[in-house]
């Protein structure tokens, strides 16, 4: 047995093409192998955002706090999933019941309670936490229809720009890179001082081949967002498709120097590509 140098699994060692990524084995030396590698690579850098590195762990801290403002209820940790449904629990203790199942990577019981909580009457942001944390849960599991109709019901709600940011990742997984670009510019119509859409704009700049806007973006990101070193990694892998070892070396020197959790990827990504 083999791993596949893209997702890291096992696979077959006769085999051509990994069995749970899809990437093609054979020669590293072939062109089409090192374009499957880079594809795959941003895949994989794409479902880690979902996965708690990026914006998710930002948006529930966020929203916890917001909710609990407007909650007598400070403590769900008693509450079980299958409460939603009683009529004496309050909205906003379900919809933060619904957001530990969300935390805890249990996006199928997320998914149930915020549905059933949609049967309830809803108002404002309780309503709007709903659909984002539906939408999110959806994206998760990489329902990405689902997510972006409940990504639009939230928006409805409320004018907000992290959902805007997500609406746009998310039509960007579905090729639809007109509607990507929309929501894209309407983030930063929204809020052109934060850095999280200048991450994501630029993994969509990079995936597209636009290199040069890519680093631009990604290096607006990092100035913008210096305790968040994803934008770093997407340095390395623009200034190495670029041949710029020197700028290639010191963002990854910034990943090292922060133990960051996937360098190892990024060391992959590099080594496969050179050989």
């Amino acid at each position: 047995m083999k791993k596949c140098p893209v997702c890291g699994s096992a696979t077959a060692s006769n085999g051509f093409v990994c069995n749970v990524c899809g990437a093609q084995l054979g020669s590293k030396n072939s062109a089409s192998n090192n374009t499957v590698i880079k594809i795959g690579t941003v895949m994989i850098v794409l479902v880690s955002l979902v996965s708690g590195l990026m914006l998710s762990n930002l948006r529930t801290q966020e929203k916890k706090k917001e909710i609990q403002t407007h909650s007598e209820v400070n403590s769900f940790d008693d509450i079980q999933p299958d409460a939603v449904k009683r009529p004496e629990i309050d909205n906003a203790l379900i919809v933060q019941t619904g957001i530990k199942e969300y935390e805890n990577g249990n996006f199928d019981g997320a998914v149930t309670i915020f549905s059933e909580a949609l049967e309830r009457d809803l108002k404002g942001d309780t309503l709007f936490d709903v659909y984002f944390y539906l939408a999110d849960s959806y994206y998760s599991k990489e329902m990405y229809d689902d997510a972006i109709i409940n990504f639009h019901k939230a928006l409805e709600e409320k004018y907000d720009y992290v959902a805007t940011v997500y609406l746009a990742q998310t039509y960007f997984l579905v090729d639809d890179n007109k509607s990507a670009e929309h929501y894209f510019d309407e983030a930063f119509r929204m809020d052109d001082e934060r850095g999280e859409a200048y991450v994501f704009y630029s993994e969509f700049l990079y995936y597209s081949g636009n290199l040069s806007e890519a680093e631009k973006n990604a290096l607006i990101a990092y100035e913008k967002m210096p305790e968040n070193i994803y934008s770093a990694e997407l340095l390395v892998y623009i200034n190495f498709d670029q041949d710029n070892t020197t700028q290639m070396e010191k963002y990854y020197q910034i990943l090292a120097d922060n133990n960051y959790e996937y360098l190892e990827r990024v060391t992959e990504y590099i080594s496969q590509i050179k050989s």
